[in-house]
């Protein structure tokens, strides 16, 4: 399955902090040095996805407008409450769709980045590898409350830390996330995790632009699902 011509995506080569903004932007940080952050504005009327290179690792948090799926063959962390901006049962027409795609592991962050109380997540999740709450052993009892599905791998523990919640979001049974594989048993055989970038622009680190500098990208997956396909 491929990328539609047109769809638009980040591309990140080192670990990078993404905060999503309910008024249909978000922000991308470098974990390391000290370079600025970066503006990105998600298209009111097509897919956004962001996308990390081999090795990489996204650290999320924020309030999703939009329809995104978010990549990393390596590592998604997730830092403190992801949902939507607004209640998609009643505001259907908004459309929010979150996927969180990862080879290897999506995380919780440890306590101490997540800070104490309920974590909410509303996406769809799937981890190839492991889904993990790390040092689940540590604080709680709070509840940690995931709307949408998850298939994983495995599942690390959650408690003492979180008791957990997983309600499924109906709009997945018609619909998905933008690219979001999606099979009857929720199974993934095989997936190449392949992106070709035709066209990249140089991020310019600026808050006030109206249209900051967005990726177009076409790209390759190679998707061999276990059980039977449905778009």
């Amino acid at each position: 399955e491929a990328l539609a011509e047109g769809e638009e995506a980040a591309h990140f080569s080192a670990d990078t902090r993404v905060e999503f903004r309910a008024d249909g932007s978000f922000t991308a940080m470098p974990m390391r040095g000290d370079g600025p952050s970066t503006l990105y504005r998600l298209p009111p009327d097509k897919p956004f996805h962001v996308l990390a290179d081999e090795r990489v690792t996204l650290y999320l948090r924020g309030r999703v407008s939009g329809q995104v799926l978010v990549y990393s063959p390596e590592r998604i962390v997730i830092e403190g409450n992801l949902t939507y901006a607004s209640d998609p049962g009643t505001q259907p027409g908004r459309g929010h769709y979150l996927g969180l795609v990862s080879e290897k592991n999506v995380e919780i962050a440890e306590p101490r980045v997540t800070g104490p109380g309920d974590l909410a997540i509303d996406a769809a999740i799937f981890a190839k590898r492991r889904f993990a709450v790390q040092r689940y052993g540590r604080g709680g009892p709070d509840t940690l409350s995931i709307f949408g599905s998850l298939a994983v791998g495995s599942l690390t523990a959650t408690e003492p830390r979180y008791r957990t919640r997983v309600r499924f979001d109906p709009r997945l049974a018609e619909s998905r996330p933008p690219a979001f594989p999606v099979t009857d048993h929720y199974a993934l055989a095989d997936w190449d995790g392949g992106w070709q970038v035709l066209e990249r622009a140089a991020p310019v680190a600026d808050a006030a632009v109206e249209h900051p500098p967005q990726h177009r990208t076409s790209g390759r997956r190679g998707l061999n699902l276990a059980g039977g396909a449905r778009d």
